[in-house]
C-alpha cells in the first residue's frame, strides 16, 4: 500500500478516551475536521469538511488524551490511505485515517504551556 504524506489542520470532533490493549499498550483514536473555505460569487462559505481519523500508541496516546479535548484546534502530519469495509446492511463504507501521525496545538487562536517529560532509560 502506498500512502501519500500530508500535513492538515483541522478541529478535533470529540474528546480523548484512552484505552489500552490486551497486552497493555495505550492507544487513543484522535479524530479531526477539516474545514474548506470556498469562493461562491462575491462570498467565502464554509464547504463540506473532511473528516480524518488517527490512532495515537503507547507515549503520544497518554500525552495528547492528557493534552487535547474537543474543539482544539491542532496541526496533523502522518501517512493518509483509505480503509474500507462492508457493514452488517451490505453498504461498502470508508473512512480517511492518517497513520504513523504526529500532532500538536494549532497557537493559531490559543497558547499552551510546554511540559517536558523525562525519558525513561531502556534497562542494561
Amino acid at each position: 500500500m502506498t500512502a501519500t504524506t500530508i500535513t492538515t489542520t483541522g478541529n478535533r470532533t470529540h474528546d480523548p478516551e484512552l484505552r489500552s490493549t490486551p497486552s497493555g499498550k495505550a492507544v487513543v483514536t484522535v479524530r479531526i475536521a477539516v474545514n474548506h473555505r470556498v469562493r461562491r460569487g462575491d462570498e467565502w462559505v464554509n464547504g463540506e469538511p473532511t473528516f480524518y481519523e488517527m490512532p495515537l500508541w503507547e507515549q503520544v496516546a497518554q500525552y495528547t488524551a492528557e493534552s487535547l479535548r474537543r474543539g482544539d484546534r491542532v496541526l496533523v502530519a502522518g501517512q493518509v490511505h483509505t480503509e474500507a469495509w462492508t457493514d452488517s446492511a451490505g453498504a461498502t463504507r470508508t473512512k480517511q485515517v492518517i497513520a504513523d501521525a504526529e500532532i500538536g496545538a494549532s497557537l493559531r487562536f490559543t497558547s499552551v504551556a510546554v511540559q517536558r517529560t523525562r525519558r525513561e532509560q531502556p534497562a542494561s
